[in-house]
């Protein structure tokens, strides 16, 4: 078996995924997929969620705000050291959206079906 070497690259995409899961815990899940493709330029992570309360508007524009938070190269090893243990959900859902380059909601109101699709490009750090 040919095991992949696990890089910088693949803890930062670690990270978003252990942050996205406590996302989704925090709206009270019922069930929860999540699909990770890898390709050579880019990597899309796809979550698809039952939840159990709907989610207030208000609520899903700021999550769309913090995911929107334009991606930050720079930032990313400083900001997820400085900021690890934080379990302030908007803190990290903002940290997240510093790490990827686009993202889609699709959410109807009232609905209990949530799906979250990501994309960050794989840019090597040197």
């Amino acid at each position: 078996m040919n095991r992949r070497k696990t890089t910088h690259v693949d803890h930062r995409l670690i990270s978003i995924i252990d942050e996205m899961l406590t996302f989704f815990y925090s709206l009270r899940v019922e069930n929860l997929k999540m699909d990770m493709n890898i390709e050579d330029t880019y990597t899309e992570l796809c979550f698809s969620a039952k939840i159990k309360e709907p989610i207030d508007p208000k609520r899903l524009a700021k999550i769309k705000k913090l995911l929107a938070s334009p991606r930050a190269h720079e930032m990313e090893e400083y900001y997820w050291g400085l900021t690890g243990n934080d379990m302030t959900p908007s803190t990290e859902l903002s940290l997240v959206g510093m790490m990827i380059d686009e993202f889609a909601i699709e959410y109807v109101d009232g609905s209990d079906d949530f799906f979250i699709r990501m994309r960050r490009d794989n840019v090597r750090m040197r």
